[in-house]
């Protein structure tokens, strides 16, 4: 293959990608903001192991026994932990992303008005 015909090619490629960056910025920054949203529905999930962490520690006591209960608390406490940090990580990654693509952020605003 020679260098004009590699040239033609990326030419043919640049016009492509060009002629569709405005669609490419929307994905991109849709991608994005899907890290945002994931994360924060982790930390949303967070509400139903705190409850029941509640309930084994002060509801639950009265009725299991003391194994049960120990059992119960961890179970729900590792899927604190879980969450949390899954959480925190999507949310820390979607800050790097933004941060790394802020330029195409921008380009995105300017698009859509």
């Amino acid at each position: 293959m020679s260098e004009d015909d590699e040239m033609s090619t990326l030419k043919d490629l640049y016009d492509e990608l060009w002629n569709d960056a405005k669609n490419l910025i929307k994905d991109m920054t849709g991608s994005i903001s899907l890290y945002k949203y994931s994360g924060l529905l982790l930390l949303g999930l967070n509400i139903y192991p705190i409850y029941h962490l509640f309930m084994w520690a002060f509801v639950f006591p009265r009725i299991f026994l003391k194994d049960e209960i120990i059992f119960g608390m961890f179970s729900y406490l590792f899927a604190i932990v879980i969450l949390t940090f899954f959480g925190f990580k999507l949310l820390r990654t979607y800050l790097k992303l933004k941060k790394r693509y802020s330029k195409l952020w921008k380009m995105r605003l300017e698009v859509e008005t």
